[in-house]
Parts: C-alpha cells; sequence; structure tokens
C-alpha cells in the first residue's frame, strides 16, 4: 500500500488483505464497545433493583432479615463465545424468592390461607429498563 499525494493505493492483489484487516479492527472495536455496554447495563440494573426491591418490615422474626432480599442482587460475567461477553443479573441468596415476589403465590397457611399474596413486580420494569438502556449504549456508539 502506498501512499501517493494524499490518497491511499492499493495493488489489486493487496485489496481483500486489506479489507479483511479492516473489517476484523472493526469488528474487534465493536465488540469491545458491546462489551462494556453490557456490563454498565448490568450494573445499573443491578443498583436500580437494589433499590427498588420489596422490603419487609412486618417486624415479625423470620428466616431472612428485612431488607437482605434487596440487598443480595449483584452481575455477573456467566459466558463468553467469540469475544461477546454475557452477563446476569441474579439475586445471590434469595433467588427462590424472585419468582414469588415478582408473581404472588397462594398462601399455604394462618388467616388468609387459599389466598393470593400482593404481587410486588420489580424485576420487570428493571428488565424494561434495561433493555432500553442497552439499546441506546450501542446506537450511541462511536466508531
Amino acid at each position: 500500500m502506498a501512499n501517493v499525494s494524499g490518497k491511499v493505493r492499493i495493488a489489486p492483489d493487496e485489496l481483500e488483505s486489506e479489507i479483511r484487516d479492516t473489517l476484523e479492527e472493526l469488528n474487534t472495536e465493536v465488540t469491545e464497545q458491546v462489551n462494556k455496554a453490557a456490563e454498565k447495563t448490568a450494573k445499573n440494573t443491578a443498583k436500580k433493583l437494589k433499590a427498588s426491591s420489596p422490603v419487609r418490615n412486618d417486624g415479625l422474626n423470620r428466616k431472612y432479615a428485612p431488607g437482605s432480599y434487596a440487598k443480595s442482587w449483584g452481575y455477573e460475567e456467566t459466558g463468553s463465545a467469540m469475544f461477546r461477553k454475557e452477563f446476569t443479573v441474579r439475586n445471590k441468596q434469595h433467588y427462590q424468592l424472585t419468582h414469588l415476589l415478582e408473581h404472588g403465590y397462594i398462601i399455604p397457611k394462618g388467616k388468609n390461607a387459599g389466598k393470593r399474596s400482593k404481587v410486588q413486580q420489580h424485576i420487570y420494569p428493571a428488565e424494561q429498563e434495561a433493555i432500553q438502556e442497552f439499546t441506546e449504549e450501542v446506537k450511541g456508539m462511536k466508531l
């Protein structure tokens, strides 16, 4: 490849390799930015869930301390393939409560036995915000 008067000249037999090299460089740059956006989104979603998760305040001595469900939200890298990283936002200690709180359940015993519990939807709104945040982050990438 020769630079002549501000223009790049490429021999025809070098064109294919130049295009391949340029595309590989661009692919690497895009992949890095998408991975950063994914991690940033996962981190922000975990923060939002910590802030928006229900906190039991009934004062009863139960299996879980008040606020322990909200505090145990976090994220982790759960996989990577072909330079792409995957992140999972999860409740590390009280994962078994997520579905029950998000969707409700039938109360098994006590004065309210047989009735449905109150639905405390907090994961779905955070998920929708995460989708929107990640989409905007990727659309706003500068190459």
